[in-house]
């Protein structure tokens, strides 16, 4: 009788490691580029290493990066996110640097879907600080080929900023079909002068687009067919 418990607590054991296992890995992954020249690019993947967060789908990174000293940059994903919303977050507590230069910051994760038929819709909001001389800008992007760091769809250019206080969301609706997978990329580039220090958070966020959004997508999409009209009747007389 014992021996057949404890049989059963190996065979359920090896059951759960085996489930554990076959769970998908997170592609969340950040991107760090001294110099934004493509040389030396120090990437870092959800569990890999340098990551000091052990769950999956939140990263989490401090260290220094060719003289910038990156603090606390930790980043959550709830990819696959079905039915929705997907969500994608950045939160740099700062990063400064004794002589000051160019750094390019990237985090993307893939496998995002929504239900929303029709049309989705992508709000992207940033806030944060510098202080000290610099800018920092920011963009958001939806990749629906589903590429991790693409850019094959809606952009949102939240802006340059600095020196001080910053914040920004802006909203837009494209067009969706419901379960279709998609990349989340947000794009940081930091111009420090020495000394400065930058702290920022960006929220990336696909949904169900608002009534409203929606009804302004639709006025576009008449618009453009209108247009198309026009063009056609010309062409023809």
């Amino acid at each position: 009788m014992i021996v057949s418990r404890r049989l059963g607590l190996v065979v359920a054991f090896a059951f759960a490691c085996l489930a554990a296992s076959s769970r998908p890995a997170s592609a969340l992954a950040i991107m760090l580029d001294a110099g934004n020249d493509g040389v030396g690019i120090f990437n870092l993947t959800d569990n890999g290493f340098g990551d000091l967060d052990s769950d999956t789908g939140q990263l989490l990174y401090t260290g220094n990066v060719a003289g910038f000293i990156v603090n606390l940059t930790f980043s959550t994903s709830n990819s696959p996110s079905f039915p929705g919303p997907a969500t994608l977050t950045l939160t740099q507590m700062n990063i400064s640097s004794g002589t000051g230069g160019v750094l390019r910051l990237r985090v993307s994760d893939d496998d995002y879907a929504i239900s929303s038929p029709g049309a989705a819709g992508f709000t992207g909001q940033v806030s944060g600080n510098l202080s000290g001389g610099g800018s920092i800008s920011v963009s958001q992007n939806v990749d629906l080929t589903n590429k991790a760091f693409g850019t094959g769809g809606p952009t949102i250019n939240s802006g340059t900023f600095g020196p001080g206080a910053f914040s920004n969301e802006q909203n837009l609706a494209f067009p969706y079909v419901t379960g279709t997978p998609f990349a989340l990329t947000q794009d940081v580039l930091l111009n420090l002068n020495a000394g400065s220090i930058a702290t920022f958070n960006i929220h990336s966020i696909v949904h169900t687009p608002e009534p409203a959004s929606l009804a302004l997508f639709g006025t576009g999409l008449v618009a453009l067919a209108t247009v198309a009209r026009r063009r056609m009747r010309k062409r023809e007389s």
